[in-house]
Parts: structure tokens; C-alpha cells; sequence
């Protein structure tokens, strides 16, 4: 062992630094390796997360056409319905009135005629009078 010190104490000191400048380029170019690798991945990675991202922006503006579409359908279908809900309730509003008419008309009507009270009081029509109230009915 201490020959072997002593051999290594006659070796130039310009070998030893050449041998720790050729240690350290030689874990430089290992380092540089890894970091061109990870720079590799680093590219790769981020071109697919702009492909992601691409398709993520594509689905979001089709969905935004679609919600566009739809909320422009249910604008026009909420307008329809307003316009007949206003025709349903005029209509009601219009038969509501209408039977109250006939109501008040029957009411003189009785109160006019004793005989047409008693008639409309008893349980059965004549048939021909029930078949005229019902082709008229049918009429409307």
C-alpha cells in the first residue's frame, strides 16, 4: 500500500488536474444527456397538451354553438307560448263571459215564462227537444 502511495505521489500534478478536468466534463456530458432528455420529454409533453388543448377549445366553441342554438329556440318558444297562453286565456275569458250571458238569459228566461221553469225543473225532456239541444251542441 505504501508503494502504492508513493507511486502516486511521483505522478505530475498536471495528470491529476487532467484527470479531475476529464471527471468533470465527463459527468457534464451525462448531465447534459439527462437534461436533453428531459428537454426532449418537456417538448413532447407540451405539444400534446396544446393537441388537448386544441380539442378542449374545439369542443368548448362547438358546445357554445349548440348552447347558442338552444337558448335562441327556447327564446322563440317562450315567445310562441306567451302568444297562445294570452289566445287560452282570452278564449276562457271570452267562454266565461259567453256562459255567463247564457245563464242571465235563462234566468229572464224563467223568470218570464213560470212554464219554461216548471219544464226545465223536471226530470226528463221530450226527446225531440233533447235531440234539437244536441244537434245544435254538435253543430259548434
Amino acid at each position: 500500500m505504501i508503494a502504492i502511495l508513493g507511486l502516486l505521489r511521483k505522478v505530475p500534478i498536471w495528470a491529476w488536474l487532467a484527470l479531475a478536468a476529464a471527471g468533470v466534463i465527463g459527468w457534464q456530458h451525462i448531465e447534459i444527456g439527462h437534461y436533453k432528455a428531459k428537454a426532449a420529454a418537456f417538448v413532447t409533453e407540451t405539444a400534446s397538451l396544446e393537441a388537448a388543448q386544441y380539442v378542449s377549445l374545439s369542443t368548448i366553441e362547438t358546445q357554445r354553438v349548440a348552447l347558442k342554438q338552444w337558448a335562441d329556440k327556447y327564446k322563440a318558444d317562450m315567445e310562441n307560448g306567451a302568444v297562445f297562453t294570452k289566445q287560452a286565456v282570452q278564449f276562457a275569458a271570452d267562454q266565461q263571459h259567453a256562459n255567463q250571458s247564457s245563464q242571465q238569459k235563462l234566468r229572464v228566461i224563467y223568470e218570464t215564462f213560470p212554464s219554461v221553469k216548471a219544464w226545465a225543473a223536471a226530470r226528463s225532456a221530450p226527446v225531440a227537444v233533447v235531440d234539437r239541444m244536441r244537434d245544435n251542441a254538435n253543430a259548434h
